[in-house]
């Protein structure tokens, strides 16, 4: 019965946390933790008390579960060999593999310890990233080189999440089987993520990210059904854009070249030859000329697309513009390619359609085919998306992040506008560094009272540099801290059929709660950007500020 017991214990789940638990008990004995390994007769932990384990501790149980992950594919992967007749003997040598783990586990522990000890020191969060993010693009290269499938990029300073929406939403709907992540998955370890349509553990959710890493090697067995895969590739500081070269993009789509986390870039240089990588690993790249200056792009082979050269090789123009769409004829090499009705605004819209019309005419997709799904497609949540307000106003929620760039497009949509009032509510940019103050201060010299009836700002940045420079220009502002005050105050002031835009950051600034209280229909609410559990609890002390 004792041996029987002991076996059972042997293989437990918590199999692992016994054996940290138990040489943390030991205070570190390695004699006496070998002695207890090799004479127990229940491998369970001696002592009742369950120890608050360190963070070398913590890093330990790391090391053991992913070798016994590691462990637990490399046998079944044997067995499968073995089963198929490609590895002689295979199934006994793989099922031995996956009997020896516990033992495995067992002889390692103090090694593992040593280890942990010293990588401890070595900063482990930044450790455990790194080891994820090499396992993730490990798989990532294989299932490039195992199956036959496209890969479409986004990069650029702003614009990307919409332009890859755009395109994921045309390339699905023209009948190809598309993979590609609503949100902004575009960081080193989410990237790979969504070529194998896995969501994101926290960092040491351990066991979330053996199930990742176990699924993705069933997805290399059992095959890829996706056609095309759309990414978006992000970078916050110099060198990051070259970590996605294992990609080797079919079509890179460069949306634009702006300040962009000057903090760590420090000129609009250095962010050009960071976002410019992309060249270097991609077979094609599409290029926003009207938003990439000329400078940049001399002397390099690219593909240009615009809303205001007609030279580009792809260039969208308005033929009508109105308050709930706009009608476009887009040309390639100056010959009409198709004219369509979408639901996209302004000169920001055309950007975002004439990237999608490329991409899919690169792709081989029908120009028909092109031109109906250009006409189905919707505005996003927080990109310029259009919702009715009270008072049978126009709300232009454009809250999902904002730069200098993208506030000038939005603010150029707003004034483009009929209507009998214009409301901008302007939330600060985060993320300009020293480029902050004169960020601001430009864009509240830009407006002038006859286009802008009212201006809210809210955050720190815009109430210090934005408001003071629109007010001088004789522009009426306010000025909040709490978007939610904001709102109602815009909310206090609005005459029937105005028109609102609402544009922000998203960290200390959160612009899409000043829309709730304008919303015509509350239920709209759930359309807007960062309204999960955890997006709400991290607003809960900016929305109860005064």
């Amino acid at each position: 019965m004792l041996v029987l017991r002991a076996i059972f214990n042997f293989y437990r789940p918590r199999y692992v946390l016994v054996l940290v638990r138990e040489l943390k008990h030991r205070q570190y004995n390695f004699a006496s933790y070998a002695h207890w390994f090799w004479f127990t007769s229940n491998y369970t932990e001696t002592s009742l008390e369950k120890p608050k384990l360190s963070v070398a501790d913590i890093m330990l149980t790391v090391l053991l579960t992913v070798t016994a992950a590691a462990q637990l594919v490399i046998g079944g992967l044997i067995i499968a060999g073995g089963m198929q007749d490609e590895i002689v003997g295979g199934v006994a040598f793989g099922a031995a593999v996956i009997l020896l783990i516990p033992i495995m586990l067992g002889l390692l522990t103090p090694v593992y310890y040593m280890l942990a000890v010293l990588l401890v020191g070595l900063h482990p969060k930044r450790l455990g990233h790194g080891v994820l993010c090499g396992l993730l693009e490990w798989q990532a290269r294989r299932l490039r080189r195992k199956y036959s499938f496209q890969v479409v990029a986004v990069a650029g300073s702003v614009g990307k999440t919409s332009t890859k929406l755009a395109v994921a939403r045309s390339l699905h709907a023209a009948g190809k089987q598309v993979r590609f992540q609503e949100g902004n998955y575009n960081a080193r370890i989410t990237v790979p993520l969504v070529l194998f349509g896995q969501p994101l553990p926290s960092l040491f959710n351990l066991f979330g990210w053996v199930r990742v890493l176990l699924r993705n090697e069933l997805t290399l067995m059992h095959g890829y059904t996706y056609d095309i895969a759309v990414l978006e590739l992000g970078t916050d500081r110099p060198g990051e854009m070259a970590q996605f070269a294992y990609l080797k993009p079919d079509i890179t789509i460069l949306t634009s070249i702006s300040p962009e986390h000057m903090e760590n870039f420090g000129s609009l240089d250095a962010v050009a030859r960071e976002e410019l990588t992309v060249l270097e690993y991609s077979k094609q790249v599409l290029v926003n000329a009207s938003d990439v200056a000329a400078e940049y792009r001399k002397q390099r082979k690219l593909t240009t697309y615009s809303t205001t050269d007609a030279d580009c090789t792809y260039y969208a123009k308005a033929l009508e513009e109105r308050s709930d769409g706009q009608k476009l004829q887009v040309r390639h090499n100056g010959k009409p390619l198709l004219t369509a009705d979408t639901k996209f605004l302004g000169s920001q819209g055309r950007k975002i359609i004439v990237a999608a019309v490329a991409a899919s005419h690169k792709l081989g997709i029908d120009t028909d085919a092109i031109a109906r799904v250009i006409e189905e497609l919707q505005s996003f949540s927080g990109r310029m998306q259009i919702l009715q307000g009270i008072k049978g106003s126009t709300l232009l929620d454009d809250t999902y992040n904002a730069a200098p760039s993208s506030v000038q497009a939005a603010l150029s949509v707003l004034t483009s506008l009929k209507a009998p009032q214009r409301i901008a509510v302007l939330g600060s940019m985060n993320e300009l560094g020293s480029f902050s103050a004169e960020a601001h201060r430009s864009i509240g010299e830009s407006l002038q009272p006859g286009e802008v009836d009212l201006l809210v700002t809210i955050g720190a940045e815009a109430n210090t540099y934005l408001a003071p420079a629109a007010e001088a220009n004789g522009c009426k502002v306010m000025m909040f801290r709490n978007p939610r005050l904001a709102g109602e105050y815009v909310k206090s002031q609005m005459k029937f059929n105005a028109v609102v835009l609402v544009k922000g950051s998203q960290n200390g600034v959160f612009s899409e709660e000043a829309l709730k209280p304008l919303l015509a229909d509350p239920a709209d609410s759930k359309r807007l950007v960062r309204q999960s559990g955890y997006w709400m609890k991290r607003k809960h002390r900016l929305l109860v500020t005064k």
